[in-house]
């Protein structure tokens, strides 16, 4: 798949991002690359958050972050049923603490 979507970081691409209504808030709306909005708004629709993405602009292989990784398994069955034909890349933040803590001391 040829991606034209615009990048801001590498200033290249010329298809302007998609503003769609997000699920949880009417009021508020989110911009998605365009090639990819599809795929995000898909996982919305089958209850599967996603906190970014982005359809990686012709370099390498979409992306969506999920708001928590035990969507995983639920945003790899949906992704593949809807578009077989993308290879795009599953990631979650993990917030983990390591029990070290930096900081200032007097």
């Amino acid at each position: 798949m040829t991606c034209d979507c615009h990048s801001y970081n590498r200033q290249t691409g010329t298809t302007p991002e998609r503003v769609v209504q997000h699920p949880s808030d009417p009021d508020r709306t989110v911009c998605l690359d365009a090639c990819i909005a599809d795929a995000v708004t898909t996982l919305w629709a089958n209850d599967v958050d996603t906190r970014g993405s982005c359809c990686g602009h012709g370099r390498g292989p979409a992306s969506i972050v999920l708001a928590s990784a035990l969507d995983a398994a639920a945003a790899r069955d949906v992704l593949t049923a809807e578009f077989p034909e993308r290879r795009i890349e599953i990631l979650a933040w993990v917030l983990a603490n390591f029990g070290v803590t930096a900081g200032w001391s007097p």
